[in-house]
């Protein structure tokens, strides 16, 4: 349901760039159209638009919004099973970004190739592209939104069925905010756990479930508004769960 209006409500903003005209806003839609139609499945659709979108960022000189799209297509390609292709557009991402110094977008195409080397195994490589996106997440002034970033990434892997690119993106994310050290703004921490006590709850996993979320609670502080939509997390797993085992993993959670 919330998919099916955000398509919505994106098709009227891609409608509204064609009406007044605007290129900027037509490229800049279509990437956030083509997002949401990655999200629905449907992978065409999605790289019509972001083939339409680079295109027109490649006529207007704008290598940020060409970084972008480049790397949507690479995530579309992905969920499409094209690894090769994948990879090819991740680091076309990565080189334009660099070039120009757009270190967030660096940073997202860098840990998004992490994420798809792991997922393959390929550990060496990965680690070398962590040590590469160390000095651009040293350089980065919002670390908190690139590990909040690598949170809502994990989501969207999740809703498509990768579950091995969706917890290196929980476990990247949650690296990110916990090398911050900053305790108590750690909303994206909490994220990050529950998104990874989730995953062990669907696979049956009772006392890591509990674990992950009791850890997850004990960080939130009470008067946090994300308290509500933690609570509802929590009573959604532990309904199909042994309650035993969950309570077990809570209480070692919460110390």
């Amino acid at each position: 349901g919330d998919f099916a209006v955000a398509a919505t409500q994106e098709e009227e903003a891609l409608s509204i760039a064609h009406e007044v005209g605007d290129r900027f806003l037509i490229a800049y839609s279509g990437v956030n159209l083509g997002l949401v139609r990655i999200i629905q499945g449907n992978i065409e659709a999605a790289r019509s638009l972001l083939e339409e979108s680079r295109s027109l960022f490649k006529e207007l000189e704008d290598a940020s919004g060409e970084a972008l799209a480049l790397f949507t297509l690479g995530i579309a390609s992905y969920r499409s099973g094209d690894l090769a292709t994948a990879r090819a557009q991740l680091e076309e991402s990565l080189r334009l970004s660099e070039a120009h110094g757009n270190v967030p977008y660096a940073a997202m195409a860098l840990s998004a190739l992490q994420s798809l080397v792991s997922s393959q195994g390929d550990q060496e490589r990965a680690s070398s592209l962590y040590q590469q996106g160390q000095p651009l997440i040293q350089q980065a002034q919002h670390r908190g939104e690139l590990g909040l970033f690598q949170i809502n990434l994990g989501d969207l892997y999740r809703q498509s069925g990768e579950e091995r690119m969706a917890q290196a993106s929980y476990r990247e994310g949650l690296r990110l905010w916990q090398e911050m050290h900053h305790v108590e703004q750690q909303l994206g921490t909490v994220k990050g756990l529950s998104s990874l006590a989730e995953m062990a709850a669907a696979q049956g996993q009772s006392e890591r479930a509990g674990r992950l979320f009791g850890a997850a609670s004990r960080l939130l502080p009470a008067t946090s508004s994300y308290r509500e939509e933690m609570n509802r997390r929590v009573a959604a797993a532990r309904a199909h769960l042994d309650a035993t085992t969950f309570e077990t993993g809570w209480t070692a959670g919460q110390a």
